[in-house]
């Protein structure tokens, strides 16, 4: 996220009010911090991350350079208060930590009220969202973020129903996105996955990316890698493939699937 959120954020695309604080520990001084203990360094960041909550306004997002771990949600990214930085600040640097992935800066973001019609996992608002894969500065392909079989803990009896309509796309917004996309290729270059998120007020924010080869397609996605295939299962509770879309443009550059 310190690489990618610095040269996107005045695309004028949006993107929630954020805040990075760098995270300089060692192993040890992640140690000290996972298991809730108090280092100079630790204290400081701690401090940071207070400071900058503050300014933007409880409740923050908050989140790892690569991950929110947003499965845990209210022990994890969702902050609702100062007493509970210091046990979120723990999840996130002990996740990162488990999964080995990078754990080099703490962003403080503007909480966002999505458009969502139940919860799932820990409490965890299962909104309109969306992935868009960008390659060579065109979209690749996109899918719903939210693997049907991949819900846990629905709060809603009608929640498969209530899924399908929040991916669904509406008018005008694949042409939004990829355009979003696509700005944000050129300005990268290379091979990217995007995420977006739709606000209850209907603006499509960018809130997450990562490199295109390390991120999930569905498996029913042509473009997704062998290894992902084997390890996933088809993302339809039914096992169906996904309905085929006409293409959006008369090149083959850009396919829906």
């Amino acid at each position: 996220m310190m690489y990618w959120y610095p040269r996107i954020k005045d695309l004028g695309i949006p993107t929630p009010d954020t805040i990075l604080i760098p995270v300089q520990l060692d192993f040890d001084e992640i140690c000290i911090l996972v298991d809730g203990g108090k280092s100079d360094k630790v204290t400081k960041i701690y401090g940071q991350v207070k400071q900058a909550a503050n300014k933007i306004g409880f409740p923050i997002f908050l989140r790892g350079s690569e991950s929110a771990n947003k499965h845990d949600w209210v022990r994890s990214c969702f902050v609702q208060n100062e007493n509970q930085i210091s046990s979120a600040m723990q999840n996130l640097a002990e996740f990162s930590a488990m999964v080995d992935i990078s754990f080099d800066c703490l962003a403080v973001r503007k909480f966002l009220d999505l458009d969502f019609k139940f919860k799932a996992f820990n409490g965890m608002p299962v909104a309109a969202e969306r992935r868009y894969f960008v390659k060579n500065k065109k979209v690749q392909c996109w899918h719903p973020y939210w693997p049907e079989t991949s819900i846990k803990n629905p709060t809603s009896k009608d929640w498969l129903a209530e899924l399908r309509e929040l991916q669904t796309p509406g008018e005008g917004e694949v042409e939004l996105l990829t355009w979003d996309a696509e700005l944000i290729g050129e300005t990268l270059g290379g091979y990217w996955s995007v995420d977006f998120c739709r606000h209850k007020n209907g603006t499509w924010y960018v809130t997450d990316m990562a490199l295109g080869e390390q991120s999930y397609h569905w498996t029913t996605c042509r473009h997704a890698p062998a290894v992902q295939k084997a390890q996933y299962p088809n993302p339809l509770v039914d096992g169906n493939e996904p309905p085929e879309e006409e293409d959006y443009f008369d090149d083959n550059d850009f396919m829906i699937e």
